[in-house]
């Protein structure tokens, strides 16, 4: 009979002991962590190359899996317009990515409206532009340059000591692996950098 209270008490200390822990608050993530995390927002052009929306979602993907980078895509974009603006100013957006030529215009006049956001525009065309006579200070914009045809091309070297008349320039070919994985530094160690920038030789390619 005394073992069996004693097994009784036992067996009540250890329930309420189990009680007292399960409610106990579940202890909250650093503050480090949730401020580590980024959001960002994807605008795309309706011109957008159907194999470059393939890779950007594949990219995106990668991104949220394995860099815990929440993103938000918005397809099929013409202008960026004041809806837009007033969805980007009342979110906690870390970039706003805009991929597309066609939509620099209207991003560049967008991005005066939404200062505290931070815009990286890349351009999608395999030919130099001209460049933007003002550029916002919250707008990074990345696209070829006058003599981007120079690049990457052994033929160029070898003209330049045997001259060629009628010299054609090879076509363009922007590599999109190289251009994400500069963009995704930029949005992890948080390295924006405003104003104009070109693609390098390691993100294009000339065929000839």
């Amino acid at each position: 009979m005394y073992v069996h209270k004693i097994t009784q008490i036992i067996i009540i200390l250890l329930l309420f002991g189990f009680l007292a822990a399960c409610g106990h608050p579940i202890s909250a993530a650093p503050s480090e962590l949730i401020q580590q995390k980024k959001a960002i927002l994807i605008l795309t052009s309706p011109t957008l190359d159907k194999s470059l929306e393939i890779q950007l979602a594949q990219t995106l993907n990668t991104w949220k899996q394995s860099d815990l980078i929440a993103y938000e895509w918005i397809q099929q974009v013409n202008v960026v317009d004041d809806l837009l603006v007033k969805k980007i100013n009342n979110k906690a957006y870390s970039y706003i990515i805009v991929l597309g030529k066609d939509l620099t215009p209207t991003t560049l006049t967008s991005a005066l409206l939404t200062k505290a956001k931070r815009w990286i525009v890349l351009s999608d065309a395999t030919h130099p532009e001209a460049i933007p006579s003002t550029l916002p200070d919250n707008i990074a914009l990345y696209q070829l340059s006058a003599n981007a045809g120079n690049y990457n091309s052994v033929s160029t070297l070898t003209y330049q000591f045997f001259p060629t008349p009628n010299i054609q320039m090879g076509t363009i070919i922007l590599l999109w692996d190289n251009i994400w994985a500069e963009q995704l530094k930029v949005i992890q160690l948080n390295s924006f950098d405003h104003g104009i920038h070109y693609y390098n030789a390691q993100q294009m390619r000339v065929n000839h």
